[in-house]
């Protein structure tokens, strides 16, 4: 029979806990228990594990966000959900960045809720298995559960200014970060630069924090997409897999031209996380596209490429000729990546899941657009 889960659910607000604890209560299966202040939530830790906590964020006396920061920091094995009738993209930054697993506004329907819960339930688990199997891989840190080259994704899109401290093993490295721009890199065996950044983001295990500080020094010049790319090619180049492009008179079925748009479009959806991809002119013709586990909107997402082209191009000319001509449109739930495709007019749009695994979807557009570019 399956552990009884524990979840403890904080707020000021009895409506609240009642409501939460009667949604989710099931004899066997998970216990509720309620805390009306981040004080008392700590003082029923200390006497019990809970594996989930979620709590409100403006609370008397200790915050919701200085709850957040004190579980993570004494017990890393809870995960922890924030939830807010005030919500903000600021707010809903520092959730993330404190390590919160997910973030709710207080309009949300229970059975929406539910379904959270369920989610960071299964991180947690997912978690707890690492640990007991004794892996050493990947990180840990204030931010939970997020993979290393995820927490420089969430800087890069938060336009965060502050300097990630990395530590490995054997040696320790710093990254830097402007207004959302990766400017700064080193390790303390010696390496500098885009260098050091290369290095920091191939280590497998260790430990990461956020240092509200701005860089002192700069010493990368290239664009955040662009350097994540590079990055994440030679990454899958260090394990064997290709890089992009693939050398003169390469034989690989990797990079082989395919033979019709349709095909390329197809393969783009098979990558983990993209919903969606559409070749479409600037003045919004489609000119085709394929779909997985989203009802997408030819006409719309057209529409949006004609945009997006004009947009792009702008971009393109401020950035210089060598910099990629990449758009990245930031939705609650969606990410709509657009490339432009050579010189052509035509362009690539990507709708991917709108958190995590942006250096992956990157890459992907970007192989994708070289083989569209060969083809027409």
């Amino acid at each position: 029979m399956p552990e009884e889960r524990r979840l403890l659910v904080v707020d000021d607000e009895e409506v609240i806990t009642w409501a939460i604890s009667q949604a989710l209560t099931r004899p066997g299966e998970m216990r509720v228990v309620t805390a009306r202040s981040g004080e008392e939530a700590l003082e029923l830790m200390a006497k019990e594990p809970f594996d989930l906590v979620v709590t409100d964020i403006r609370m008397k006396g200790m915050t919701g966000f200085e709850l957040l920061s004190r579980i993570r920091e004494t017990y890393p094995e809870s995960g922890v959900i924030v939830m807010t009738a005030y919500g903000s993209p600021e707010a809903k930054r520092e959730a993330t960045e404190r390590g919160s697993l997910f973030y709710l506004d207080k309009t949300f329907e229970l059975e929406e809720f539910r379904s959270v819960v369920r989610k960071a339930l299964e991180q947690v688990d997912r978690g707890r298995a690492a640990v007991g199997k004794g892996e050493q891989e990947g990180f840990s840190g204030l931010i939970g559960n997020l993979k290393l080259i995820d927490m420089v994704q969430l800087h890069c899109l938060a336009r965060n200014t502050v300097m990630l401290e990395v530590h490995a093993e054997k040696v320790n490295g710093r990254v830097g970060f402007l207004d959302g721009e990766i400017v700064f890199a080193e390790t303390s065996a010696g390496a500098k630069g885009r260098t050091a950044f290369v290095d920091i983001l191939s280590w497998n295990s260790g430990h990461f924090e956020n240092i509200d500080e701005a860089p002192a020094e700069q010493n990368i010049d290239e664009s955040w997409e662009s350097l994540l790319i590079e990055t994440t090619a030679l990454m899958e180049n260090s394990t064997g897999e290709p890089d992009v492009p693939a050398p003169a008179g390469a034989d690989s079925a990797e990079f082989e031209t395919p033979t019709d748009i349709h095909t390329i479009v197809e393969d783009l959806i098979h990558t983990d996380g993209i919903v969606g991809a559409v070749v479409a002119g600037d003045t919004g013709i489609v000119v085709d596209s394929a779909f997985d586990g989203w009802d997408g909107d030819d006409n719309g997402i057209a529409e949006l490429a004609s945009c997006m082209a004009g947009i792009s191009r702008v971009r393109f000319v401020v950035e210089g000729e060598t910099q990629r001509s990449h758009v990245i449109i930031q939705f609650d739930r969606r990410r709509v990546i657009a490339q432009e495709v050579g010189e052509l007019g035509i362009f690539l749009l990507v709708i991917s899941s709108g958190t995590g695994g942006l250096a992956q979807h990157l890459s992907a557009t970007d192989t994708a657009a070289k083989k569209l570019a060969r083809l027409l």
